[in-house]
């Protein structure tokens, strides 16, 4: 079994946040997340396959691999005894939506977040990247913002960093919406940067959803949960908590 990514203490606890990454990210990039949720809300984070607590493990074959993983380990780390909501970040709002298509979820969500990613049926950003050349493919993921560049001046750090990412971004390259539009049967609520994924582009979550979706717009870039974390972390909690 694999540690439990559950970020504070669980007593007192009156819901559990499970959140699924980004491209290249592990479970510890979430962890600003919890020193804003309060004593109501337990915030847990899947950890991919092949880096952080499971570096030593494989990376991904393939998308089918990714999301049946992921299904494996919100089983691991889901706390039973509370309701639960799921925030699925960028790449990670895609996995989301796949889990409820292939009616993975072991139990329905109370509330579903999407956050910076274009619906399925859209072909992401990243789709467009070139990965071979390593120079190249990083000033496309600066694109995206959040990156501190200090860090790449470790060369090791840098290897690791765009091995990473290249896997992730292969994923996304690789996935093929197949044409079935599933709808996501519990609250729907969608973050997205006006810079970075327009509305225009984001209202079409409408398509897989049978509620209407409540849409918020923060921040200047992709990463916006780290650049807006107070607003982000309060548009969370307060559609968490009609929830309670």
């Amino acid at each position: 079994m694999y540690e439990n990514q559950t970020v504070g203490k669980s007593f007192m606890k009156r819901m559990q946040l499970i959140c699924v990454g980004y491209a290249g990210s592990v479970a510890a990039n979430f962890n600003i997340l919890a020193s804003h949720m309060g004593e109501d809300i337990s915030v847990s984070v899947v950890e991919y396959s092949g880096r952080g607590s499971r570096s030593r493990e494989a990376p991904y074959a393939d998308n089918d691999e990714l999301v049946a993983d992921v299904a494996e380990q919100i089983r691991i780390i889901r706390n039973w005894e509370l309701p639960y909501a799921i925030l699925g970040y960028s790449m990670g709002a895609q996995v989301v939506y796949e889990l409820f298509a292939w009616e993975l979820l072991p139990e329905m969500p109370v509330c579903t977040f999407l956050a910076a990613h274009e619906p399925p049926d859209v072909d992401c950003f990243g789709k467009s990247i070139n990965m071979d050349d390593d120079a190249a493919f990083l000033e496309h993921v600066k694109k995206y913002g959040g990156l501190d560049e200090r860090l790449l001046q470790d060369a090791r750090f840098a290897s690791i960093f765009v091995s990473r990412m290249k896997q992730d971004f292969r994923l996304l390259k690789d996935y093929r919406f197949n044409g079935s539009y599933h709808e996501i049967s519990s609250d729907v609520v969608m973050l997205y940067c006006e810079n970075d994924t327009p509305y225009e582009v984001i209202k079409g979550w409408q398509r897989f959803s049978k509620k209407e979706i409540r849409f918020h717009q923060m921040g200047q870039s992709h990463f916006f949960f780290k650049t807006d974390t107070e607003e982000f972390c309060e548009v969370l909690l307060a559609e968490m908590r009609k929830c309670m």
